[in-house]
């Protein structure tokens, strides 16, 4: 290599070196600046248009009319008396759940789990000790899945039929036990390849849980269980 291009590459790597130290430098002074400014909590304010955190102020000035003990919803019966009385059953069944906080050897559901927490699987458990589902057909599975099938060991007597819907089934399997993977069947494909006769058999009392995906598009499965299946296939008390 000519001398000349030589000191010219030294010098640019110089360049390079030099400017390496310089974004070095400023990270390391942004960072300190990051560790004393203070960190929001919430990626806009309560009360915004897309918060479901409410602003306590705002609420205060219309406090009169949203906690009315005696305002009216026209057309709604809300059985305020069956909801209650519902809710107490739900406790008196809550308080017989014996689930493990962490994970076990043999698997199954656990309270610390990353997707379900307590309180959503307290209440689910505690709708299929009173309800005692005959069918079960869940969309989108995992430790829903196995919390339901520890129900259903445990408190039902194994009378549940389960039907599984989840075309990414690896955590599934990971948390079913090998007597449940050969009893109940896996649809590993999104719920629109799913025959709709399976949701047809569903009768008063039975199970349709859906946790599939929330987005809503043209041919996906939100329009597909709402327009398909909720609307127009369920019968009257699943």
């Amino acid at each position: 290599m000519p001398l000349g291009k030589l000191e010219q590459l030294q010098q640019d790597v110089q360049k390079l070196l030099a400017e390496v130290a310089n974004l070095s430098t400023r990270l390391a002074e942004v960072s300190a600046e990051l560790a004393v400014a203070p960190q929001p909590t919430t990626w806009v304010p309560p009360g915004h248009i897309y918060s479901p955190i409410v602003d306590l102020t705002e609420l205060a000035q219309r406090a009169a009319q949203v906690f009315d003990p005696d305002r009216a919803l026209p057309q709604i019966d809300l059985r305020a008396e069956a909801q209650l009385a519902l809710l107490a059953d739900l406790n008196r069944h809550a308080a017989r759940l014996t689930f493990p906080e962490t994970a076990g050897e043999a698997g199954g559901f656990y309270y610390q789990n990353p997707f379900f927490p307590p309180g959503d699987a307290q209440v689910l458990a505690s709708l299929m000790m009173h309800l005692r589902p005959r069918r079960f057909i869940e969309v989108g599975s995992g430790y829903t899945s196995a919390l339901a099938l520890a129900v259903d060991r445990q408190f039902l007597g194994r009378a549940t039929d389960f039907t599984f819907i989840e075309p990414y089934p690896e955590r599934l399997y990971g948390l079913m036990r090998a007597e449940d993977r050969a009893r109940y069947p896996v649809f590993e494909q999104p719920v629109q390849d799913v025959p709709l006769d399976l949701f047809k058999a569903l009768e008063s009392g039975d199970f349709l849980f859906i946790d599939s995906t929330m987005c809503r598009k043209r041919g996906g499965m939100v329009n597909h269980e709402i327009f398909e299946i909720l609307t127009v296939i369920l019968k009257s008390g699943v």
